[in-house]
């Protein structure tokens, strides 16, 4: 396959959890963008892969002031990153020599170019979502009682389908943390609400501090920074993307006395509580987009790691 190609391509690790009462906010250290499982333009793909956003708190001005994830394609798209400078960072002998936008609409695409320590040059189409800071949240909604989880079912234009799936969504300035933003996905796209969170990605590695350090020095100097990434812990969406998504479980989930309003270009139905075996079919047959795929597999195997699962299920 073209190297340019945007592809899916998602990372099988198995970290540690822990487990919050609806605390927040979150840890500074949390508090940073996680590239978004949405990985392309609303226009295209609004639905069919949304992930886990960033602490939006964190945001830059640039952009806190840009349009926000909720916003449809037919508004105005948020304005382009104010700097093509790369971060001049190595990861393992590679180099980053040229970084720019090619395209800007809701999501970015950018052109990069980099060096191996063998001195090739070769240059990538890389995406993200700089408005939201590249980050977006996943909910697994899931009754210890009833061994049922809350799936909804939502229109993927990509696809120009509906598939199952759960509540996703980008992180938002009105956001004051990952939790919140997984707090207001749930009440939005399934009607509930949750005392007992579970973040599932707590202990993975944090992506973009380098580039995040440098744009908030580059903020201070005045020279201006582009809200491309902030450093967040989660998990890469894509080898292709400056994305990183956020996973929560919320548990023994209730009914949302006033729940919050859709995004005015979704579509989405509540399917309501559903077996793990319905689940695992649905999975079998792919009915379901990779991120929440993923989303089940890390909540099946935390609810197994944590004796949570009746033999039944």
């Amino acid at each position: 396959m073209d190297r340019r190609r945007l592809r899916w391509a998602f990372i099988g690790l198995t970290p540690p959890y822990t487990e919050s009462r609806a605390r927040w906010p979150l840890p500074l250290r949390d508090m940073g963008s996680i590239p978004v499982l949405r990985l392309v333009p609303r226009h295209l793909l609004h639905g069919a892969a949304r992930g886990c956003p960033p602490f939006c708190a964190c945001l830059s001005s640039s952009s806190s002031s840009s349009s926000s994830s909720s916003s449809s394609s037919s508004s105005s798209s948020p304005p382009p990153p104010t700097s093509d400078s790369p971060t001049h960072t190595a990861t393992d002998g590679v180099h980053v020599i040229d970084e720019r936008v090619a395209y800007h609409n809701f999501a970015t695409v950018y052109q990069r170019t980099v060096r191996y320590p063998d001195d090739r040059q070769v240059t990538f189409d890389i995406l993200g979502q700089p408005a939201v800071g590249c980050a977006s949240v996943l909910v697994f909604p899931f009754c210890t009682r009833t061994q049922r989880c809350h799936a909804i079912r939502e229109y993927c234009p990509g696809l120009n389908s509906y598939l199952y799936g759960f509540p996703a969504g980008m992180t938002e300035a009105k956001h004051r943390s990952f939790l919140d933003a997984a707090r207001a996905e749930l009440s939005e796209e399934a009607h509930l609400i949750s005392e007992r969170w579970i973040e599932l990605t707590a202990a993975c590695r944090t992506w973009n501090a380098d580039a995040w350090r440098a744009e908030k020095d580059r903020s201070a100097s005045g020279d201006g920074a582009s809200s491309s990434s902030m450093a967040v812990s989660g998990l890469p969406a894509d080898k292709y993307s400056k994305n990183v998504c956020k996973m929560f479980m919320a548990l023994d989930p209730q009914a949302d006395p006033s729940p919050g309003a859709l995004d005015a270009e979704e579509s989405i139905q509540r399917i309501g509580p559903v077996s793990l075996e319905q689940l695992r079919q649905w999975m079998r047959e792919g009915l379901l987009t990779m991120p929440h795929m993923l989303l089940a597999m890390y909540s099946l195997d935390y609810l197994r790691r944590h004796s949570m699962l009746s033999e039944s299920a």
